[in-house]
């Protein structure tokens, strides 16, 4: 549903024992005319489910995943992004989650993250095909 440049979506978080299978899942957004989804952690049988369906994705890197995205982003990109890439519509990446409150001096490792996880989201983005990053840039 979009109004005005608005439109509603969902945040889905995959760490529960009840949840229905992906293909379930993707019917129900279907179903529902959601067109927007937030995956708290990347799932590869909902990112799979949600190919060709033009639903957008925002994937999140989790607390525990953060350090290493500030050390080498590239690893998560082509893993968790790039190989799903154009089939599911990933047009976003959260770094973190209520990180400033779990996790003690985080701050300037965050701001990296965030950073490296821009520059080579930006590079996979330009492609949006399958996109491994160049070995000297890790």
């Amino acid at each position: 549903m979009n109004f005005l440049g608005a439109f509603v979506g969902i945040n889905i978080g995959t760490v529960v024992t009840d949840l229905p299978s992906a293909a379930d899942v993707v019917a129900i957004l279907k179903a529902n005319r959601i067109t927007h989804i937030h995956l708290y952690d990347v799932d590869r049988h909902m990112l799979n489910a949600l190919a060709g369906t033009g639903i957008e994705v925002m994937v999140g890197v989790t607390n525990e995943e953060v350090l290493g995205i500030g050390e080498s982003p590239s690893p998560w990109i082509n893993k968790n992004v790039a190989s799903y890439l154009p089939e599911t519509n990933i047009m976003t990446i959260a770094v973190g989650s209520e990180i400033l409150t779990s996790v003690p001096n985080a701050a300037p490792i965050l701001v990296r993250a965030t950073t490296f996880t821009m520059l080579f989201w930006l590079l996979t983005s330009i492609f949006r095909s399958k996109f491994q990053v160049p070995s000297q840039w890790t």
